[in-house]
């Protein structure tokens, strides 16, 4: 039987030959991990060696650079032997970049290996510094086959391109011939860009090649990839110093001035095209890249991350080094010590410029830690010069912790230093400490994790660090925050109809103020608070959560809610502004669904949906006592003595709903709950204790609260009550079905008079002899027993506006509810209601005739009357427009014609498309633009497309992002413009005759906005959500930003331009306003 690996290994290196056996085995990994195992045991240099190899192998890019920067002649054989494991599998394109260097030659050492292990290393070589290697690497390449292998990504000659890669990085002509065939692929406009598709590895290796013969062929197909992120911009800069890119300036010039709004991208895009044109004699602008610096950190979702910010500060930095100012330059030179280690050239450069001494960088890893003292490791982190491996400082941190727990010395050391770094830092907003810069993040976490409450505040309440005060103290910290835009004075903004009591969201409870002059309604959007009577809207609660409950404070001054995850906020009246926070109930998925306040509002009771009931000092804001249930509170009250009293419903393990009443004493003691026959919803108590309950089908109970059980002393026939009110003597009731109560209590017995107000209702509170029930997003009004004709409203968000040839309006929401406005009049008409669940948008026919497009069809509807004239059923039609003498609609089949106003399908072949998602027709009523879900645009004209683009989802920092659907497409009426927008967040402006584009807009543009264009074809609206852009097309620049304030705070959903050149907005609820440009 042969010997075992492991006495061979000891054998080999007893006599010496190990290094040699090594290399006759390199593609055995397990053997020569062996051989080394047995050699560090004898050798402690190469033992220390071989550690800090494998902790960098499991480290992060950064850390392998590091590793690979230096030949590595005595691990040679070993690291040679890693190439058949999964790491190098997976982490291939890096150490082809960086070259493999052992100090010699390594082909010579494997030419008596098996023909399989020459086909694994030999393709390696190709960035090795030997020109032996490179040989060796060549042979590979002339034979290399084109079918897939384990090596390749998505290229399909993808080993000659990791080969290709290596010969660039030693500047060898081998590598042109694929490179140029790589960049030709990847600029073929019918790419579509994916990850890790091979082009930031072309892009360095075609930067060492800009001497190559082809650099100028290059130089012209990469002005294709500008939309590709920060390796582009070095490699195409690199390329016009070369002076590459002579004759494709025009179109970089083109691109800049196409890329037009504000968002951060699109400026750091800037940053990079100006970084391809500027000269001396064409200075850039530097207003993007100071904004980046000043204003762009880490993301907790999206873009940028730690790294992406790195390179962002690198372009910014070569600007600032060219062209900035003192100051600027002095920023970038602080990147010599940054924790990223790509700035490091840059921050080295500007040093130099600067006239500063160059830093010596100390690089410390996991292995180096370990190795070091407590006092060594501190005196490393107070160096800025230290560079850290991540896991390193953790495990730092780790051993400076223990030795703080153990000496009070040591911890104030620990702390004093944390403190300073933080201190050190530009304070820029942070959504949590994750986003804090690497080498701060640690010292943050041990101020926030590792210190007691006392110990915050003996060693940082003086502390005026924006961080330390939001992380440790969890105060609101008001950060700088970009200037808002410059919003022309011409531009005015008013609601279309009255907009009195408009709520934009369903209402779950009211509250009227102690003074009878204010009125807060809560629910799906937050909050609101209007005047009374009048209904005139003062202020919105500044919080977006879905809310329960409401109170006002007796001062009249504020108002307290309590919302979906626990919440309880007090607001100013005035200015809807927090002034305080009651933390105490569980957070999401659970909400506080009731609040009250005692007759003195010293004490508040709140009740939630998890079974928690807590007394809160109202002045302190601190919980007094908790009680646990299992259930969900539906009303508190507290009672003439004190006590608090809840109702409470939970379901059995069968799935019945038992109710319960919960009696609490007012210092939390001797809680009790007795059982209800039927789920208690709503509770009033009068002045002199007469307790009111009801609730889901049982009757009114009206009666006291003895010691320990309620004694009724009247029984009302109302079901399903959501509200009880006393106004006096008189209770007041509303039910869930809208029905208003009134119950006067005689000596011979109750007498109850009732009213139904055709409102199913969710609460109900009353000012005097009116009334105000909550009635979905829509306050009903009952003077007395009288109910206020109800007002034609929408009801959900209006998706499209029609305007007739005599200036009248309709206007469609999403439930197929239309209305009519006549010109000049501020309160509309109902005009018709389809009963679908979803309606798109209106087509014109003409002023007798108008198309309804919704999820069920379509239909012809008269303006006159509203009636349905013609209908035609189909599911998943999208969007319609008139073509010429016909109609057009455009589903998941393709664009169909049908005749109008009978809506009969026309004779002709369905257009396939792809699944169409708009349509819209060319002023001269010729041209289909259609737009696809797939992200295709194209113009369509007798039976064949003009023009075709695919642009929406491919300039994007999320390489593959499949958000491409184009939901909104319009012509411009002089028919020089066709717009698209999509849900990639931009909206795109093209030549309408060949498509060529024009200008580039990133918004908030999502599937429900809308765009319109200006009678005059001069002004583009884009509604984006959060703001409403609006955009000159013939100075190809941005003209105004009006904020979701201007619209009663809800997101801004569709535009719609009428021949006046007033706009009219809806937001995301079932307003409209009317925009005058001025």
């Amino acid at each position: 039987m042969g010997r075992s690996f492991e006495d061979r290994a000891k054998q080999a290196v007893e006599d010496g030959s190990w290094e040699t056996l090594t290399w006759k085995n390199v593609a055995n990994t397990k053997f020569v991990g062996i051989i080394y195992t047995e050699a560090a045991e004898k050798d402690d240099t190469l033992a220390s060696e071989l550690e800090r190899f494998r902790h960098v192998r499991s480290g992060k890019p950064n850390t392998w650079m590091y590793l690979l920067d230096a030949p590595q002649k005595r691990l040679a054989p070993y690291i040679v032997s890693m190439l058949h494991d999964d790491w190098w599998h997976n982490h291939l394109p890096e150490v082809m970049r960086a070259g493999l260097d052992i100090g010699e030659p390594i082909s010579s050492r494997l030419q008596s290996s098996k023909d399989e292990v020459k086909d694994m290393i030999f393709p390696l070589l190709s960035g090795s510094p030997h020109k032996e290697d490179r040989d060796a690497a060549f042979s590979y390449l002339e034979k290399a086959p084109d079918k897939p292998d384990s090596y390749r990504w998505s290229s399909k000659k993808q080993d000659k391109f990791l080969i290709s890669l290596g010969f660039a990085r030693q500047n060898d002509e081998r590598a042109d011939a694929i490179l140029n065939q790589v960049l030709e692929e990847l600029t073929d406009p019918s790419y579509v860009p994916q990850e890790k598709d091979g082009l930031e590895e072309l892009l360095i290796a075609l930067k060492q090649r800009v001497d190559s013969p082809l650099a100028k062929t290059w130089g012209a197909m990469l002005t294709n990839l500008l939309h590709r992120g920060v390796a582009i911009f070095k490699c195409t800069r690199a390329f016009a110093e070369a002076g590459c890119m002579d004759d494709s300036l025009d179109k970089v010039r083109a691109l800049y001035t196409m890329w037009i709004d504000n968002a951060a991208q699109t400026r750091f895009r800037r940053v990079g095209l100006s970084l391809i044109l500027a000269s001396p004699e064409n200075p850039p602008e530097l207003e993007d890249a100071r904004w980046l610096r000043d204003y762009l950190h880490v993301q907790r979702y999206g873009w940028p991350k730690s790294e992406q910010l790195a390179e962002v500060h690198e372009l910014c930095g070569e600007l600032f080094l060219d062209y900035g100012t003192e100051s600027e330059k002095q920023w970038v030179a602080t990147f010599a010590t940054s924790s990223e280690r790509l700035l490091h050239d840059l921050g080295d450069r500007a040093r130099a410029a600067l006239g500063l001494e160059p830093v010596q960088r100390i690089f410390v890893d996991e292995p180096t830690v370990s190795a070091l003292e407590d006092e060594d490791i501190f005196a490393l982190m107070q160096n800025e010069y230290t560079i850290w491996d991540s896991s390193a400082h953790y495990k730092a941190m780790g051993f400076l912790k223990s030795a703080a727990e153990e000496d009070k010395e040591w911890f104030e050391r620990l702390v004093k230093w944390a403190r300073k770094k933080i201190e050190d830092q530009p304070n820029f907003p942070i959504s949590y400490y994750e986003t804090t810069p690497p080498d701060t993040r640690y010292a943050l976490g041990f101020l926030k994790r590792d210190l007691s409450e006392e110990q915050k505040e003996q060693y940082l309440s003086d502390s005026q660090s924006a961080w330390i005060r939001q992380e440790c103290f969890e105060e609101k910290v008001t950060h700088p925050t970009p200037p808002p835009p410059v919003r022309p004075e011409s531009i005015k903004v008013k609601p279309m109809a009255d907009d009195a009591f408009a709520l934009g969201a369903a209402a779950n409870a009211m509250a009227v103020s102690p003074q009878g002059d204010m009125l807060c309604v809560v629910g799906g959007g937050g909050g609101q608070i209007f005047s009374l009577p009048d209904g005139a809207p003062l202020t919105r609660l500044q919080t977006g959560g879905h809310a329960y409950d409401c109170t006002f404070t007796p001062d009249n001054q504020h108002v307290i809610a309590c919302f979906h995850g626990g919440h309880i906020w007090m607001f100013d009246t005035k200015t809807g502004q927090d002034v305080k926070k009651f933390k105490g109930h569980s957070g999401v998925p659970h909400g506080v669904r009731r609040l009250t306040l005692n007759e003195d509002a010293s004490r508040m009771a709140s009740g939630d949906d998890n079974g928690t009931l807590i007394l809160w000092d109202l002045a302190t804001g601190k919980p007094l006592w908790e009680q646990e249930i299992k259930g969900v509170f539906t009303d508190i009250l507290f009672l003439q003595d004190g006590r608090v009293i809840a109702s409470y419903i939970h379901e059995t393990k069968r799935g019945t709903k038992k109710s319960a009443i919960l009696l609490v004493d007012e210092n939390g003691e001797n809680a009790k709950s007795s059982k209800r026959a039927f789920p208690i919803w709503t509770m009033a108590i009068r002045q002199d204790g007469m307790l009111a309950m009801g609730g889901e089908e049982g009757e009114i109970l009206v009666g006291t609260w003895k010691k320990t059980r309620f004694k009724a002393e009247h029984t009302l026939d109302v079901q399903n009550v959501v509200s009880l009110r006393w106004s006096g003597q008189q209770l007041q009731a509303c039910t869930k079905e809208g029905k208003l109560v009134h119950v006067d209590f005689h000596a011979n017995g109750p007498v109850v008079q009732d009213v139904e107000t055709q409102a199913n209702s969710t609460d109900m509170v009353a000012c005097g002899e009116t009334s105000y029930l909550a009635s979905g997003s829509t306050i009903q009004i009952v003077d007395g027993m009288t109910p206020r004709p109800k007002p034609a409203i929408h009801v959900d968000r209006v998706t499209a506006v029609l305007e007739l040839s005599d200036g009248t309006l309709l206007s469609l929401d999403s439930r197929s509810n239309i209305l009519r406005w006549l010109p000049g009049e501020s309160k509309p008409t109902q005009l018709a209601s389809l009963g679908l669940y979803s309606a798109y948008s209106l087509v014109p026919i003409d002023d007798d005739f108008f198309v309804c497009v919704g999820s069920k069809g379509l239909y012809t509807l008269s303006t006159k009357t509203g009636d349905i004239v013609a209908s035609v059923e189909g599911e998943g039609i999208e969007r319609a427009c008139t073509f010429d003498d016909h109609g057009a609609l455009v589903n998941k089949e393709g664009i169909s014609f049908f005749k109008l106003p009978s809506l009969e399908p026309v004779d002709t072949p369905v257009i396939n498309v792809g699944r169409g998602k708009s349509i819209a027709n060319s002023p001269n009523g010729l041209q289909l633009l259609v737009g696809t879900d797939g992200g295709h645009l194209g113009c369509w004209e007798a039976g064949e497309w003009v023009w075709q683009r695919a642009d929406h989802g491919t300039d994007t920092f999320e390489v593959g992002n499949p958000h491409r659907s184009i939901c909104s497409v319009a012509f411009s009426p002089d028919g020089a413009f066709a717009v698209s927008g999509a849900t990639d967040d931009v909206i795109r402006v093209y030549d309408a005759k060949d498509g060529t584009p024009l200008l580039r807009f990133q918004c908030g543009f999502g599937l429900f906005n809308r765009l319109s264009i200006s009678p005059d074809s001069r002004w583009l609206a884009v509604p984006d959500g959060g703001k409403l852009y609006i955009i000159d097309l013939q100075k190809n620049a941005l003209y105004a930003t009006l904020p979701t304030s201007d619209f009663g705070g809800k997101t801004i959903i569709t535009a719609h331009f009428l021949q006046d050149g007033s706009l009219i907005v809806s937001n995301g609820t079932h307003s409209l306003y009317r925009v005058s440009m001025g």
